[in-house]
């Protein structure tokens, strides 16, 4: 059964069909139960365009407002909305793992989700596919949400873990091209700058899960280096509120799906301005990151 939006007038839409490429970790009001939600497609979407148009404000009160008149608020209508088709969705089983036994780099990179054992919440597993359909009240925005959805697929995923490559996603039906804009300094939130950088696997793999294991495996190697340098950990990231000081990681692991069918992992990472206080080393853990990266990965222009 097809989504149909007839009953909608004046409305453009853009209709993806879109594949998963590494297990997804989504849900609802059910935690436990694995879901495509809209709302989480437009909140990844809405992060991205911070990341690629945020440079253009002059303060982040300036860009809210344009957000709001974007992507909706408690006191204005959203400029487009997005309907989902879930028909071929696979889910995992209760006693699916993502691995066979034993501890594995995807227990590190889906911590939290596990029990220790390999066995893993409810997810929706890779070679899934659905259909996402964007439908445009006002076309003054579409090409700025488009670029952003299309960010979203080239360098981020969706759901929890996204930053560790977990709900990677390839879109069918149609060529995806970012344009992509260097600010020529680091913001104070998550954006593309000058200081962007990207590294991709040499190998190309059969499967998601040997992409996604090889990367995880480099981003370990990478945050060994800075426990061998005496360096502070916590300024890679912090994800519980620690002294108010809670902060997300600046990589983002990601696994693409080419057109051969083969599969390659890269991660993006994209500095932001820390706390001044603390810069210099946060800037010195960083580079260190970067160095076994580019030492163990392929560092390509952005």
């Amino acid at each position: 059964m097809g989504i149909n939006i007839e009953q909608y007038s004046n409305i453009s839409k853009e209709e993806f069909e879109v594949e998963i490429v590494t297990p997804l970790f989504l849900a609802g009001a059910d935690k436990d139960k694995s879901e495509i939600r809209p709302a989480s497609i437009k909140g990844a979407i809405r992060f991205w365009w911070r990341a690629l148009y945020g440079h253009k404000f002059a303060s982040i009160k300036e860009m809210a407002k344009k957000e709001d008149e974007i992507f909706g608020s408690t006191d204005r209508k959203s400029s487009f909305f997005i309907m989902v088709d879930k028909e071929n969705l696979k889910k995992s089983k209760s006693s699916e793992k993502l691995h066979e036994s034993g501890f594995h780099i995807l227990n590190f990179l889906a911590y939290g989700y596990d029990d220790n054992n390999g066995k893993i919440r409810e997810f929706i597993k890779e070679n899934s596919k659905f259909n996402i359909i964007l439908n445009f009240y006002n076309n003054s925005y579409k090409k700025e949400v488009l670029n952003s959805f299309y960010a979203l697929i080239k360098f981020g995923s969706l759901g929890a873990k996204a930053r560790n490559g977990f709900g990677s996603l390839n879109i069918i039906n149609k060529e995806v091209f970012t344009e992509v804009y260097y600010n020529e300094k680091i913001l104070d939130f998550t954006a593309f700058s000058k200081f962007s950088r990207l590294f991709n696997t040499s190998r190309r793999f059969k499967t998601s899960k040997q992409a996604l294991i090889s990367i995880g495996n480099s981003y370990r190697a990478a945050r060994g280096e800075i426990k061998n340098h005496n360096l502070d950990r916590a300024l890679i990231a912090t994800p519980f509120k620690n002294n108010n000081d809670r902060h997300s990681k600046p990589y983002f692991l990601h696994v693409n799906k080419l057109k051969s069918g083969e599969y390659q992992g890269q991660i993006l990472f994209l500095p932001y301005n820390y706390d001044e206080n603390k810069r210099s080393n946060y800037n010195t853990v960083h580079t260190v990151m970067c160095n076994v990266f580019a030492k163990k990965l392929e560092e390509v222009k952005l």
